[in-house]
């Protein structure tokens, strides 16, 4: 199958070619070829489609698909083909116009499976969004014009709703107003608190960590304010700035995903079949979860146990987790610019349920591990 960015960049290209001189080429050895291949099978598939069908899944390809689209889920489902390719399954019905029902039927012999993935996003459970963050934080950041020469800043953020719906640009403009005048301010929403310190002392407090490569990890972990805050350093020559983003709404990362697993086996298998889930954490580091990726897998152990303690998710015979643990930023020459991606590595972990009412049958061995009955 293409490379889904491959995809992406090729339909990017696609249309500014076409919107600049109306003209399309179709060159083999650049990514709109890929482009050209995946319109292609698509038209086919959705000439085959009822009506109503082929509404849904050209809905389901926009989404996706396109450069303003997530291409998380279909990735997946392109990761999990892929893997029942190569293990031997032969797949006999697939779930791409986004109806209810496993994304795939498998069949390998005499057994046949049912598989469902769910791609989780990173922000799943979190208290605020990524972008709100960067959003409010960057734009703070370039406003920001060096008013305390000589001191350490420290401008903490405390947002107190309970859900996300905050004003960004009245956050903005408070925060500015705060550093500008180095004073205090609260309203229901949020309240902001700035105290100077003076820029030698500090710098005598973390005159061993500047030296380090990690600097300044070492200085957020040291003024940060507690676990799942966000911190964003803004330098002058003179000044060092800290933005402190303290969220009250308490992260609920593992209570969002037992929900999905609960949605998920209950809703989109048809119980008939032993079912498999595959969740993937997409860019979501094990350190999310626990310090260390080798410390999450008591995480996923809990998650498996929560999937198989309930009888009315006796039909699934087994829980596959993957995660991306390593990220790496990329860059990749698409005709004559470069555009930017990103290249992950990560691993996958598997549990099988001892409660199951289907034998279990090794999908995808030796990924699995059995989870024993009595500790379930």
């Amino acid at each position: 199958m293409p490379k889904l960015f491959s995809i992406e960049f090729g339909l990017s290209q696609i249309l500014k070619r076409w919107r600049s001189n109306r003209a399309l080429q179709f060159p083999k050895d650049k990514s709109i070829y890929d482009a050209y291949s995946f319109i292609g099978h698509t038209s086919k598939i959705k000439a085959q489609l009822s009506p109503k069908r082929a509404v849904a899944f050209r809905t389901r390809v926009i989404a996706e698909i396109l450069p303003t689209g997530r291409l998380c889920n279909l990735e997946h489902e392109y990761r999990v083909a892929l893997n029942l390719h190569q293990f031997g399954w032969d797949v006999l019905q697939s779930g791409l116009c986004g109806e209810p029902g496993p994304d795939f039927v498998a069949r390998r012999g005499p057994h046949v499976i049912e598989i469902e993935g769910k791609c989780m996003s990173p922000e799943i459970g979190m208290s605020v969004s990524f972008s709100f963050v960067a959003r409010l934080l960057g734009r703070v950041g370039r406003r920001i014009k060096n008013k305390h020469p000589e001191h350490f800043v420290r401008v903490q953020i405390q947002l107190s709703r309970s859900d996300r719906q905050y004003d960004a640009e009245q956050i903005e403009r408070s925060v500015m107003q705060c550093y500008e005048e180095g004073r205090n301010f609260g309203l229901p929403d949020f309240q902001i608190t700035v105290k100077l310190e003076p820029l030698d002392d500090f710098m005598a407090r973390f005159s061993q960590d500047i030296r380090q490569a990690d600097a300044i990890d070492r200085i957020f972990s040291a003024e940060r304010s507690r676990f799942g805050d966000y911190g964003y350093f803004v330098r002058f020559d003179d000044e060092l700035v800290f933005l402190n983003l303290v969220p009250a709404r308490e992260n609920r990362q593992i209570k969002n995903v037992m929900k999905l697993i609960s949605n998920a086996c209950e809703r989109q298998f048809s119980k008939t079949h032993p079912g498999y889930l595959w969740l993937h954490l997409q860019a979501l580091d094990a350190g999310r979860f626990k310090d260390s990726p080798s410390e999450m897998l008591p995480v996923f152990e809990r998650l498996a146990r929560y999937a198989f303690q309930n009888d009315r998710r006796a039909h699934i015979s087994s829980l596959i987790f993957s995660c991306d643990t390593v990220l790496e930023p990329k860059r990749y020459l698409i005709g004559r610019k470069s555009a930017r991606g990103m290249e992950s590595t990560g691993y996958v972990k598997g549990f099988d349920n001892p409660r199951g009412k289907f034998p279990n049958i090794p999908a995808f061995a030796p990924l699995l591990q059995t989870i024993t009955r009595h500790s379930a």
